[in-house]
């Protein structure tokens, strides 16, 4: 990747960035040739950032009131002489939160300037197909959305589409002091932050295309959630495709308890009339150790399409990760290891995959 930034003055930004693959495939003498492909994709946008905050982090001290003794019960047989008629109740005090509403608008252009593809032709005409691809990364970049495959149907097209992306964030900022009222370990001006709602739109237009504006328009995207409590958080993401009239989208619900992590999720595609229901819980001890286990099914069909069982483990200091699984599929069950050394990678913490 190449990314270079042309000018960032702190109230938007233009930036270029030219993301290029290259793939070389090995094979057998008896089947012809070797064979390579190279492409890229290049990006030009310009982007700003809006904000806004609603309401005031205030900490709201209620004075005490008064309270008919009457109405209380001391406990005591028979009575004792009162010095008044009324009590004071205790010092309530009360925390108000404030809410940053941060939007980010992208303009973007997106173009494949050079695709080459040498070697077998028996290949290349193989990889013209989607029954001919081993995954999506074999597919021409400026192609792969032909190819009917959901993970490259949900991005937004390569091939000389101008789009926009549309981001709204809700971010809550509360008083420590309203959940750990009795600590008094920090000051009062010390906070927590919860991405309470997110909404993302994207939207993008063929400019080479011609036809009529269901053909020109890409799919449309929304992606969104809301968390009612750091713990629980609900998720719908939808892609709408204008020229078939389908669509395809989930519903999802995670809950974080820290060092355990479930999720449920709901998958529908309307192209293919697929529904996809699919949990998954993980385990993370001791910082190092993780321990997931997923499960997938078909609705539609009533069977199993994928459960996977694993293990990873990362080194001290971030310097080696392991990873142990067993994967299994209605025609597939397999024992795989993972190993690799970490070489000065900042992220590589990251190899611990989690849920989400």
């Amino acid at each position: 990747t190449l990314d270079l930034e042309i000018y960032n003055p702190g109230s938007f930004k233009i930036n270029t960035t030219y993301n290029f693959d290259l793939q070389k495939y090995f094979i057998r003498d008896s089947q012809g040739a070797d064979a390579s492909k190279f492409s890229g994709v290049l990006e030009n946008s310009i982007s700003f950032n809006l904000e806004k905050v609603f309401g005031e982090n205030k900490k709201i001290i209620k004075p005490a009131q008064k309270e008919d003794k009457k109405n209380i019960d001391n406990g005591v047989i028979g009575s004792l002489e009162d010095y008044a008629d009324y009590k004071l109740k205790e010092q309530e005090v009360e925390y108000t939160s404030a809410v940053r509403h941060l939007q980010k608008i992208k303009l973007f252009h997106l173009y494949v300037p050079l695709e080459e593809f040498s070697g077998n032709n028996t290949f290349y005409n193989q990889i013209q197909t989607s029954g001919g691809l081993f995954d999506f990364w074999d597919s021409e970049r400026s192609k792969e959305q032909d190819f009917g495959q959901e993970i490259t149907r949900l991005e937004m097209p390569y091939n000389n589409v101008l789009a926009i992306n549309w981001n709204h964030s809700f971010v809550e900022k509360v008083n420590k002091s309203k959940f750990y009222p009795y600590e008094k370990s920090y000051v009062e001006d010390n906070y927590n932050y919860y991405k309470k709602a997110y909404v993302d739109i994207s939207q993008g237009y063929f400019l080479g295309n011609g036809g009529n504006l269901k053909n020109k328009l890409t799919r449309l995207g929304i992606r969104s959630g809301y968390s009612f409590d750091p713990k629980f958080q609900l998720q719908f993401n939808n892609y709408y495709f204008y020229d078939s009239e389908k669509f395809i989208g989930n519903l999802s619900l995670r809950n974080d308890f820290g060092s355990v992590k479930v999720l449920n999720q709901y998958t529908y595609n309307g192209f293919e009339n697929r529904k996809i229901y699919r949990w998954g819980v993980d385990l993370q001890l001791f910082r190092n150790f993780v321990f997931s286990a997923q499960e997938s099914r078909d609705f539609n069909k009533a069977e199993l399409i994928q459960r996977r069982l694993e293990v990873q483990y990362l080194g001290d200091n971030n310097c080696w990760y392991l990873g142990v699984y067993h994967l299994q599929r209605p025609n597939d069950d397999r024992v795989g290891l993972d190993f690799s050394l970490n070489f000065g990678d900042e992220n590589y913490r990251d190899q611990l995959e989690r849920l989400f």
